[in-house]
């Protein structure tokens, strides 16, 4: 066992808990580390669903039946996200509220985009000096800014630009 390079972290596993017969556990991807961020692409870009390896001790039942498990866990150890899971059942169950989270990112950095790639966009950023901070995402046809002044407003897309938008959502299952 060793610890992992603090740069090389991709995800933490919090609150592990034995349901049954099945090891339920938090995981996190680390944001901060390029490790996180290519897990993070893989589940939201890809439809990736994590496997993982877990590593226990135990006591073997003697005479178990082939149905039957015959080791008693005794101690977990740790368990790591893996290609190749450790046994059947080993997947992750991903929550809607990551893919929520994800969309969220997705919808701003795409609206960045459009502001960057659309020169009519870029003037209209440009001369209300919108900072690419304040390009909150994409609702309803109009890329949504709020401003640091308190301000909100909308920029209604067209043209080339809103097609591509639209094929990105409709690519992407949010329109």
């Amino acid at each position: 066992m060793t610890i992992p390079e603090p740069t090389r972290t991709s995800h933490f596993i919090s609150n592990d808990h034995l349901d049954g017969n099945r090891l339920r556990a938090t995981i996190t991807t680390h944001a901060a580390t390029a490790c996180g961020q290519q897990c993070t692409s893989e589940v939201v870009d890809h439809g990736a669903v994590p496997s993982f390896s877990v590593r226990v001790m135990g006591v073997m039942i003697p005479n178990a039946a082939i149905t039957a498990p015959n080791i008693r866990v005794v101690r977990f150890i740790t368990a790591d996200w893996v290609d190749f899971p450790s046994h059947q059942g080993a997947d992750g169950d991903i929550r809607a509220a990551i893919m929520e989270s994800a969309n969220v990112v997705f919808l701003k950095d795409l609206a960045k985009y459009a502001c960057e790639q659309d020169e009519k966009l870029s003037v209209v950023c440009e001369s209300f000096q919108i900072s690419p901070d304040e390009v909150q995402g994409i609702a309803d046809g109009s890329i949504v800014v709020s401003q640091s002044n308190g301000s909100n407003m909308r920029i209604m897309l067209d043209g080339d630009i809103r097609r591509e938008v639209i094929a990105n959502l409709t690519q992407r299952g949010l329109k």
